[in-house]
């Protein structure tokens, strides 16, 4: 009985979340991660995505965090929600003004360079999408640059990035490796180096950068689905649940494999904690940065 109590309530509440259409921010302009999973979902939830650039994401997060709209607002975003807050002098906004609804996807960046060229070069032109400092592909590039004599050129959106690579404006590339980024491994364009993940992965026989002796370029970029902390806690739950099954379907859970993410079912409860455990590390990282 209290399973089909369970039941209608959720059908009831899925019900109410259409009526109110939920709206994604995403921080970074169309064509990114961010914004091609929120388009996934909000397909699914049948709601809108709205792109809010500027200011490495700050200027996205801090709407969300003084929305007037708090019941169908919510912010896809990366661990650069933390990282720009410690790196920013001027704090708009805090963390606990959020409440981690789910964990979308986890990946790391991919580096790489020209077929046959030397690896590493005096003073290398790396160039890396970013949106600005703040950001985790720029903090991946800043902490490369510790052990690597690098010119990094910074372009807004993954796509520029990888064709001005293509057309060797750059010797080194630091990019997800998405659907797009591998079509051009397979057919011999572009070699990839290394990972910036904690450990190898099982997909490519390439070494992480650690094990290249590069210690400090551990970046495993994560993101996640946050509401405003006052959404009323039926909301969070049944966003929680919807959002989870959504990204267990076999359309979306398909694209998160092509484009090289790995999620985790999280309910609220382990989804802050882990956004706990990330300020946390990432706190560390600045400061090492910093010195």
């Amino acid at each position: 009985m209290r399973f089909i109590v369970l039941a209608l309530w959720l059908l009831v509440s899925t019900v109410a979340i259409a009526a109110e259409q939920i709206r994604i921010v995403i921080p970074f302009p169309p064509g990114g991660p961010n914004d091609h999973f929120a388009r996934l979902i909000s397909q699914e939830l049948s709601g809108v995505v709205e792109n809010i650039t500027g200011a490495g994401g700050m200027i996205a997060t801090e709407r969300v965090a003084n929305t007037k709209r708090i019941e169908n607002t919510v912010i896809l975003h990366s661990d650069a929600m933390m990282i720009a807050l410690y790196l920013s002098e001027q704090k708009s906004y805090d963390l606990r003004s959020f409440s981690c609804l789910a964990q979308i996807g986890e990946t790391y960046f991919g580096l790489f360079k020209h077929p046959n060229a030397i690896f590493p070069q005096p003073k290398s032109i790396l160039s890396v999408a970013d949106g600005g400092v703040g950001t985790t592909a720029n903090l991946a590039a800043t902490l490369a640059k510790k052990y690597i004599s690098l010119n990094l050129i910074s372009y807004r959106g993954a796509g520029p990035a990888l064709i001005g690579f293509l057309a060797k404006d750059t010797d080194l590339l630091l990019e997800y490796v998405s659907s797009s980024v591998r079509e051009n491994m397979i057919s011999g364009k572009i070699e990839l180096i290394a990972i910036t993940s904690s450990q190898r992965s099982s997909k490519y026989k390439v070494p992480t950068m650690k094990e290249l002796g590069y210690t400090g370029v551990i970046v495993e970029p994560t993101l996640f689905l946050y509401s405003n902390a006052k959404m009323s806690d039926q909301q969070k739950f049944t966003l929680n649940v919807e959002v989870n099954r959504i990204l267990r379907t076999e359309r979306v859970s398909d694209q998160l494999e092509a484009q090289n993410f790995t999620h985790k079912r999280y309910n609220l409860t382990e989804c802050s904690n882990r956004v706990s455990q990330l300020e946390n590390k990432w706190k560390e990282i600045i400061k090492g940065v910093n010195k």
